[in-house]
């Protein structure tokens, strides 16, 4: 009995630290004047990279999954909690050029020999088209 109480536990804890580390499946939208839909799962499981390639603290240092699984909610790690009017290198303070910087070079620069979108309409889905009156 105590065995398997021993073992319940010890799955228990292992699907826990399983389930911490995968990233999140599906694609998200990042906002803006032209949204980007963009997939964990392309840039985690055959792009190779981990969390800390995008995500960092206050100090820059890389975050990796189960830094940011003990957050308590992911509204730090979005670009525009630290990249706003207050951040210190004004070239970094709109998250347009913070996304523009980090995702262009890393596309350009390639791995193994692939290579990421550059161009807007690589990773920008169409501009929304404003209504004509009249019709």
């Amino acid at each position: 009995m105590r065995k398997t109480i021993i073992t319940t536990i010890a799955l228990m804890f292992a699907a826990t630290a399983m389930a911490a580390a995968i990233p999140p499946r599906g694609r998200i939208t990042i906002e803006g004047k032209r949204p980007v839909k963009f997939s964990h799962q392309t840039h985690t499981e055959k792009a190779g990279l981990d969390c800390a390639t995008c995500h960092h603290d206050d100090k820059g240092q890389g975050r990796d999954l189960a830094a940011i699984k003990a957050l308590a909610g992911t509204g730090s790690l979005a670009c525009g909690a630290c990249h706003n009017a207050e951040f210190k290198d004004k070239k970094l303070r709109k998250r347009k050029n913070v996304f523009h910087d980090l995702c262009r070079a890393c596309h350009k620069k390639g791995l193994d020999g692939k290579h990421g979108p550059t161009k807007c309409s690589g990773c920008h889905g169409k501009r929304k088209r404003k209504p004509v009156e009249g019709c």
